[in-house]
């Protein structure tokens, strides 16, 4: 299976701490994580990130990127179709896009008003079609994880980088003595219902 990932997921995780859990938890290889190459640029130029992102956060971003596989931009004429969608951003487009070459795929996002976008989007069905339960949005990866990992481990690393993400700072508002309930109904609460027909974008968790 491969993993396709955006630059906000593989930020936040790596501020978390949990980016290198991220492979065992999908049950997936480093190299099966594939990447945008624009990442690798974006992480080196590190002066727009330091307002959400401690240097050691960054840095553990650039340790994996460098582990992981690539995903170059292809131009075909469904990524065109998709750059024309109001609210989708050209690295969402590609990895959209970029899921047709894959038999066993999943897309792991942290924008969801790309995804909301695409599924109000008319002309698009093929791309729906083939992303229907294959997403996970950030919020359903760190559910995961408090699964995976415990609640007590998820918050030891999370509490104290909480203003990385607006959801987190809600989350963990406690610091250290936030509460298991009370994060999982907010991740709850922020993971989006986005219904094609009868079925969703995101994955069963």
């Amino acid at each position: 299976m491969i993993v396709l990932t955006d630059t906000d997921i593989v930020l936040k995780l790596a501020a978390c701490q949990l980016l290198y859990e991220l492979p065992g938890l999908l049950d997936v290889s480093y190299s099966e994580v594939r990447v945008l190459n624009a990442l690798r640029f974006q992480l080196r130029k590190q002066e727009h990130l330091k307002e959400r992102y401690t240097p050691g956060g960054v840095q553990r971003a650039l340790d994996f990127v460098d582990e992981a596989g690539e995903l170059s931009e292809a131009a075909n004429d469904e990524y065109e179709a998709l750059l024309q969608v109001e609210g989708i951003d050209t690295g969402e487009a590609v990895l959209f896009a970029q899921t047709k070459h894959f038999s066993e795929v999943r897309l792991l996002t942290g924008d969801k008003g790309s995804l909301e976008a695409l599924v109000e989007a008319p002309d698009l069905d093929a791309t729906k079609t083939r992303l229907a339960g294959r997403v996970y949005c950030f919020e359903q990866l760190m559910l995961r994880f408090i699964d995976a990992l415990g609640f007590e481990v998820v918050c030891r690393r999370v509490a104290p980088v909480r203003d990385c993400d607006t959801v987190l700072q809600m989350t963990f508002s406690d610091g250290l003595d936030s509460e298991r309930e009370r994060a999982v109904r907010y991740f709850e609460r922020f993971t989006p219902d986005l219904r094609v027909g009868e079925e969703s974008l995101l994955a069963e968790r």
